[in-house]
């Protein structure tokens, strides 16, 4: 269920971001911190922050699809992981990948799915939560 529910949402975002260049574009010029902000990190000190939109870069960047990488607090009291789950090209040139993240801190999970795409100077911004 949750496979179809991740293509058919592909398919819808796909179509609004060839649609709505200008949108993805006025994303790609948000702040180098932007991927701090989601809600998914909300409650995460400094230093996870940090270890958590370094695993998103390098995920997103490096890996193919359906290969997730995983990262871990120094004590081990909060992990993550992202999985890409595709990647495609919009109008502007940009290349976007859709993507699946978790992270825990303690016994609470809390997931999203979301579309990044990446700048003319090598970063990957979110542009959808």
């Amino acid at each position: 269920m949750m496979l179809v529910l991740t293509r058919l949402t592909a398919s819808f975002l796909a179509l609004s971001l060839l649609s709505l260049p200008m949108v993805v574009g006025s994303a790609l010029s948000d702040s180098r911190d932007g991927n701090k902000e989601r809600s998914l990190y909300n409650g995460l000190a400094n230093d996870n922050l940090q270890r958590a939109d370094e695993n998103l870069q390098f995920v997103l960047e490096r890996h193919p699809s359906q290969n997730a990488e995983s990262w871990h607090s120094p004590d081990g009291s909060v992990t993550g992981f992202v999985l890409p789950v595709r990647s495609f090209k919009i109008q502007s040139g940009h290349y976007c990948r859709e993507f699946f993240e978790a992270v825990s801190i303690g016994d609470v999970w809390r997931s999203a799915e979301g579309t990044a795409c990446r700048t003319d100077e090598g970063r990957w911004i979110v542009v959808t939560p």
